[in-house]
């Protein structure tokens, strides 16, 4: 018993008279780290880190806007795109065989039932067509007859 008293009065002792541990400050610990990175560099071992600022990286450009697909209607139900004139029964075959889905304009003759409107707004949405736009036909100028 008398041994385990003076043991744990000695370690108690050494414990008190002990140099408290010092924790090194943020200078030291930088300047430690970069004599060893150099250390490390001049005997041709990889570098642990590096300190180097990354180059300004270009974001890509946007992609141009896609020009507004036409499609115009008139009031017998037909339909009319790039030029080519097609019955309602085809609306959905010719707006499914585009690659492009951009805006999608239906330019309607002043008489065309709304129904008939409403119709080609149902295919273009089933046909996931998110940008679509009714225009009315704009009034054609017929030249008058002349008065003799």
């Amino acid at each position: 018993m008398k041994f385990l008293t003076l043991l744990a009065v000695s370690l108690l002792s050494a414990c008190i008279h002990a140099p408290a541990p010092t924790v090194p400050t943020g200078e030291e610990i930088s300047k430690t780290s970069g004599e060893a990175a150099r250390k490390n560099l001049s005997e041709g071992s990889p570098a642990l880190y590096s300190t180097s600022v990354p180059e300004k990286v270009e974001e890509p450009a946007p992609p141009p806007a896609l020009a507004p697909i036409q499609v115009l209607v008139y009031p017998d139900g037909s339909f009319r795109m790039d030029g080519v004139a097609f019955s309602a029964e085809m609306l959905q075959t010719n707006l499914a065989g585009r690659e492009d889905r951009g805006p999608l304009e239906f330019v309607a003759h002043k008489d065309v039932p709304y129904g008939k409107l409403v119709q080609a707004l149902d295919v273009a949405k089933s046909l996931g067509y998110d940008q679509v736009a009714l225009k009315p036909l704009p009034p054609v100028d017929t030249p008058s007859k002349a008065a003799p």
